[in-house]
């Protein structure tokens, strides 16, 4: 029996081949129902397929290694870019509105972001 049959883990079909492989089996192994799909915005969602007409939950999230961070935060390329975007109250406009970041943002979705792999320091 699934976790809560409601509720569906998007995941962008997009993403890392291997990575991909292995979260669709944890989802199989714990019983989460899952759906592959080509998300314009982000790397996973949350749909709420309770009612007649299926919801996207207002939660995005992103997955971003230690490098792209620290490329951000050190405003690097476009990388400074994204991070302007993203910004509470930011109406930077320096990627024309057409980043994935910026999207996720205009839509009115929580943007939550998974940082992974080996720190980097500097």
């Amino acid at each position: 029996e699934s976790v809560n049959s409601s509720l569906t883990l998007c995941l962008d079909n997009r993403e890392d081949e291997l990575f991909l492989r292995r979260l669709k089996q944890r989802c199989e192994d714990d019983n989460v129902p899952f759906v592959e799909r080509d998300l314009p915005a982000g790397d996973y969602l949350f749909l709420d397929q309770s009612g007649v007409q299926e919801r996207i939950l207002p939660v995005v999230i992103e997955r971003k290694s230690w490098s792209d961070l620290a490329d951000s935060c050190l405003g690097k390329g476009r990388a400074a870019q994204r991070l302007e975007c993203v910004k509470i109250g930011s109406h930077s406009n320096e990627c024309g509105g057409n980043c994935q970041l910026d999207k996720m943002k205009r839509c009115g979705s929580k943007i939550l972001f998974i940082v992974e792999g080996e720190r980097c320091l500097g």
